[in-house]
């Protein structure tokens, strides 16, 4: 009896056309409202020690938006974070913390602290957010912000995710994801598994955090598969401006 119904994805709405059901495929709403806050690259290479150098590596940290569960996806994806410095010696790092508004943010500071992070004055990249924490451990940066979410999907070259809709976010952009499953109560084994029937390629899972270097070391040796991802990722999630097509498309239907 529905008038209409609007899957998140092309693919459900191609499924759900095999029978008499009225899907549109518009877009989905959760990729609305992602711009960034520039429209140029924001790498501030001043602040890098050597001034001839690759353009570093950039990989945005998730860790989801629900207190307790959060930190403890932090400490997780620090394992992870420490392997990857290790894996790129030859190679400068920036790791953006896209932290939640609600949370704690002295609670992700004391565990950089804790694991040799030290503070530091200068952005490696320039984000909308001029409180944001900047650390630096070897050959690697990282910047804490609460305010910058959507600057730190768009700058980061891929993501440690271990959040929900943040994630599937970060994938609509074309990007890869490699994704830790925590403990829960929702970012569990289960719900990564779902996740990633639903994203395809451009999830990867690890049962492990030391395994996500081995595995951001083979996507950049492959970029065959990075095309294929960026091509999904917009695939599975849809372009901007779902809200607007599904309210103009209400109207049609319902006036």
């Amino acid at each position: 009896r529905c008038r209409a119904v609007f899957p998140r994805d092309a693919l459900t709405t191609e499924i759900l056309r095999k029978w008499p059901i009225t899907a549109f495929d518009v877009g989905n709403p959760m990729m609305d409202g992602l711009d960034p806050s520039f429209s140029t690259s924001r790498f501030d290479y001043d602040s890098f020690e050597q001034q001839e150098i690759v353009r570093p590596l950039v990989v945005t940290l998730l860790p989801g938006s629900r207190a307790g569960e959060a930190y403890d996806n932090w400490e997780v994806m620090m394992i992870a974070v420490s392997a990857l410095i290790e894996s790129f010696r030859e190679r400068e790092m920036v790791f953006l913390g896209a932290i939640a508004p609600g949370l704690d943010g002295n609670i992700f500071t004391q565990t950089l602290k804790i694991q040799g992070w030290q503070k530091w004055d200068q952005s490696p990249v320039k984000l909308a957010d001029a409180n944001a924490l900047i650390f630096k451990q070897k050959n690697a940066y990282l910047m804490l912000t609460q305010q910058a979410y959507n600057d730190c999907l768009h700058v980061g070259d891929l993501a440690i995710a271990m959040a929900g809709t943040a994630k599937e976010q970060f994938i609509g952009l074309g990007k890869p994801a490699i994704a830790i499953p925590g403990k829960g109560p929702q970012y569990n084994p289960a719900f990564a598994e779902a996740q990633s029937r639903l994203l395809g390629s451009s999830l990867i899972l690890v049962n492990q955090p030391a395994k996500v270097a081995q595995v951001i070391q083979s996507l950049l040796q492959n970029p065959d598969l990075l095309h294929e991802i960026s091509e999904n990722g917009v695939k599975r999630m849809g372009l901007p401006g779902a809200a607007k097509r599904i309210a103009e498309c209400l109207q049609e239907r319902l006036t």
